[in-house]
């Protein structure tokens, strides 16, 4: 399984559509909105990029499919930027 750090634009609401979020989520975030959009960054463990695209199209029906960052392979923790959620599995730094 790799880890994939990747962005992506959604309508105006940032939550997901279902809750908990799948547990291949290793954390996502919100990180601005525009007129009618918001731009969310994710962190989530998947075998390739489509099972990404999956992970997206799952939390976030309304996605139109485009990336804002091509998704790309990152084995560490996003930073302090980007805090463990909660309901987050422990990153691998953390034990």
């Amino acid at each position: 399984m790799k880890r994939w750090w990747f962005s992506w634009t959604t309508g105006e609401d940032a939550r997901p559509a279902t809750w908990p979020p799948d547990e291949a989520w290793l954390g996502f975030w919100c990180s601005g909105y525009g007129d009618d959009y918001a731009s969310l960054v994710g962190w989530a463990e998947a075998p390739n990029a489509e099972a990404v695209a999956d992970l997206v199209r799952a939390g976030w029906p309304e996605w139109d499919g485009d990336w804002r960052i091509e998704p790309s392979v990152k084995p560490d923790p996003p930073g302090d930027r980007f805090p463990r959620p909660e309901w987050a599995p422990a990153w691998p730094h953390e034990g």
